[in-house]
């Protein structure tokens, strides 16, 4: 089981934001209680669309810091690969070699890593 974690860009002022000041509610146990008492999956995250949201992949790079999807990371021999959660091939890869990845920044704050620049 790997622990469920987001973060989220906010589009509006360019800035990496934390989910606990935007949504206390929506991350509090109290809230995710009540869904299951209704038979209801997921979380709860109310907000609007000038916030992108990331998830936490589970992986930590060779220095301890969380990968998030969208994150983009370089390996050891030089080569780099954005995050995609739905890519299930890459992620097994990724876990495997986690220990030797770096992230070097992410498709939001560094569009010029995704194009290879």
């Amino acid at each position: 089981m790997r622990e469920i974690k987001f973060r989220a860009w906010n589009e509006s002022i360019c800035e990496m934001v934390d989910l606990h000041k935007i949504t206390p509610l929506a991350l509090s146990d109290t809230m995710n209680t009540q869904l299951a008492i209704q038979n209801m999956d997921g979380l709860f995250i109310p907000f609007s669309s000038q916030f992108d949201l990331m998830q936490y992949t589970g992986l930590k790079d060779k220095n301890g810091k969380e990968i998030y999807e969208g994150d983009i990371v370089r390996g050891k021999h030089g080569w780099q690969e954005t995050v995609l959660l739905d890519n299930y091939g890459l992620m097994l890869y990724l876990k495997e070699i986690s220990n030797n990845l770096k992230v070097i920044g992410n498709i939001w704050e560094n569009p010029e890593l995704k194009e290879g620049k």
